[in-house]
């Protein structure tokens, strides 16, 4: 399912799509709380991500990952009574639909972003689909199309959960060792001679080792966590270690997620959400191991390796591959029903209103492009979210939009509402500088200069205005110790 309308096409209506099915398992399946841990290890996890609601920088983009996590719960309680054949031959089929769907791409363009809108994403949906696709004569043919899908695909990170998983079958079998690694050299030897030239690049590696070194930072001083979905925001206070990944970088270029789902965990939910989370994926690694489930053990092997150089905590096809995953292994025994339904109505009506404000936000970006802007003032107050994909405010976009008009008033208000929403975004300090020096309050200016240059010294505009504001005091002091 895809939206063009909305900046990100598959995300916000895919949780709306989502959240509309969880809403109409909990009304015909009527699910129980069961006694497994993971259960325990998944409210730990919800309860770390609440709390930093209390301190966090935007809370309202805190609720909407919240909203998320609850939505994982309930689905997670739907999938359990439903037997696990019927999980297994449904991905089997959309796994034969998407190889065939990778195929053709392949063939007839020079994009494939498959049904996920990105190269990476589509690869790995593939790959966590290919342990289920290999009991019968249809499911050999599904493996093979995803593994020619997975092969031909240029993307590293899931020929490496690929090789990984490979390797880790042998703990069922030690003597199948030897016929893994044989399959692990094919790998490694078809993607470096001839399917991914741009295999040994270490550009994108060295700039998440940076990013991921930023977010450590940033857990070791806030261990209780800075919010969910706050890490966009937050990561421009740590932006001096970054900046050596280009001119660009915290000026055009901003950074929405770690490409590390634990060290985002870890960053947003604190070392105590990390621990349930990471608990989680220990328990269902065990629980696989114990039963002896070879599948489950491969797919959640590839998850983690991919959760280690990726975000697929974020997307929604991802997610649900995981929690069927979680169901599949859980025996069902509920202890006692649970009503549900009344707080996922809170949940859809959360994420619908994000995506009715990406709409808005997909308009903004049209209008600023032609110059619209009294289109870019109405379609702002039309949005319901506070920051953008990135972390930029959208008040601030109804900021620019209004000093662009003349109102230079209200163009500073707008802009200490953005304040309140992302204080590290550098072009909204520098438009709060010049607003304040236009005013005539040199020293509020210049602290905004200072604010947005320590986000990014090299921003030239900045520094521009800051030496002209100081030049403009300098001749100020001395006309005035002329006149006494």
């Amino acid at each position: 399912m895809y939206c063009t309308k909305t900046i990100d096409p598959s995300l916000a209506i895919r949780e709306v799509i989502w959240t509309v099915c969880t809403i109409v398992l909990l009304i015909t399946v009527r699910p129980g709380i069961t006694k497994e841990p993971v259960i325990f290890l998944l409210a730990g996890y919800l309860g770390c991500s609440i709390l930093p609601v209390f301190w966090t920088i935007n809370p309202q983009e805190s609720c909407l990952w919240i909203s998320r996590i609850i939505l994982i719960i309930a689905f997670y309680l739907c999938v359990v009574p439903i037997t696990g054949k019927y999980i297994q031959k449904t991905l089997c089929i959309v796994g034969f639909l998407f190889g065939l769907i990778g195929l053709w791409q392949l063939i007839s363009s020079d994009t494939y972003p498959g049904t996920m809108g990105y190269v990476n994403l589509w690869s790995m949906s593939m790959l966590l689909l290919l342990p289920f696709c290999m009991k019968s004569v249809f499911g050999i043919v599904t493996g093979s199309l995803l593994i020619a899908n997975i092969m031909l695909l240029p993307t590293r990170s899931t020929k490496l959960a690929l090789i990984v998983s490979i390797l880790a079958l042998s703990i069922f079998k030690p003597k199948i060792f030897f016929i893994c690694l044989c399959l692990v050299i094919v790998i490694v030897i078809g993607g470096v001679c001839f399917l991914d030239p741009d295999i040994t690049d270490m550009t994108s590696i060295n700039e998440r080792v940076c990013i991921w070194q930023q977010t450590i930072r940033m857990s070791v001083d806030n261990p209780l966590g800075i919010g969910v979905g706050n890490w966009k925001i937050k990561i421009a206070e740590y932006s001096q270690d970054m900046l050596k990944l280009g001119k660009r970088v915290f000026d055009k270029r901003f950074f929405q997620r770690p490409h590390n789902d634990f060290l985002w965990v870890m960053s947003e939910s604190g070392f105590a959400g990390a621990i349930f989370y990471i608990g989680i994926f220990s328990y269902a690694l065990y629980k696989a191991y114990k039963l002896k489930k070879m599948r489950e053990f491969f797919c959640l092997v590839s998850y983690v390796i991919l959760a280690l150089v990726s975000f697929p905590k974020e997307r929604v096809f991802h997610t649900i591959i995981f929690v069927l995953l979680l169901a599949m292994l859980t025996e069902y025994r509920p202890v006692y029903r649970i009503n549900m339904v009344p707080v996922m109505l809170i949940v859809i009506t959360a994420f619908s209103l994000r995506f009715t404000s990406e709409i808005h936000l997909r308009n903004i970006r049209t209008a600023r492009k032609s110059g619209q802007w009294a289109r870019v003032v109405t379609e702002a107050d039309k949005c319901f979210t506070t920051v953008d994909h990135v972390g930029v405010p959208i008040s601030f976009y109804r900021g620019e939009a209004s000093g662009l008009r003349g109102d230079l008033l209200q163009a500073y208000c707008d802009y200490q509402i953005a304040y309140r929403y992302n204080k590290y975004y550098p072009h909204l300090l520098t438009n709060m500088g010049n607003c304040s020096a236009l005013f005539g309050r040199s020293e509020e200016a210049k602290r905004y200069y200072k604010e947005s240059l320590a986000v990014n010294p090299e921003l030239k505009y900045t520094k521009e205005n800051f030496q002209t504001l100081r030049n403009r005091d300098k001749i100020t002091k001395i006309a005035e110790r002329d006149k006494n």
